[in-house]
């Protein structure tokens, strides 16, 4: 294994993180402009997986990798979709439980900071489940 490969954990993914939330905010910081985020990242990470492979030995060929590229732009766009779904959809469910105060649905009371961790604590965890069941479920 590489030491790229060994630090990309480390130091790459929360850098990709972070310029993934900051292009998501250069694009205007709406939900097409999440979605378009998002493909970035999977953009760049496939980018990264073919430049410095995990394991070399077991390169794939761009037709086995087909599916993958495929399932990214689609969880792009429904990431795009999920939030136009929130705001018309949900955020009206949810009014009532919001109206018991600031930190009802999530912490906003907290300094900007704390929530940026705690945000990506959670991303990393849903990415974490998310990637176990790739592995488990040969349809995903």
């Amino acid at each position: 294994m590489s030491r790229a490969a060994i630090a990309f954990p480390r130091v790459g993914q929360p850098l990709l993180l972070a310029a993934t939330f900051a292009l998501w905010l250069t694009l205007g910081g709406h939900e097409v402009a999440l979605g378009l985020a998002w493909l970035a990242l999977v953009a760049v990470l496939a980018a990264l997986e073919n430049i410095v492979p995990y394991r070399p030995a077991e390169r794939p060929t761009l037709w086995k990798r087909a599916p993958l590229i495929v399932t990214g732009i689609a969880l792009s766009f429904a990431l795009g979709t999920l939030g136009v779904v929130y705001e018309e959809t949900l955020r009206p469910l949810l009014a009532p439980i919001a109206a018991y105060g600031p930190g009802a649905l999530w912490p906003a009371g907290l300094h900007w900071s704390l929530q940026a961790l705690l945000l990506y604590l959670l991303a990393d965890a849903l990415n974490y489940w998310l990637h176990r069941a790739v592995h488990r479920c040969p349809l995903l």
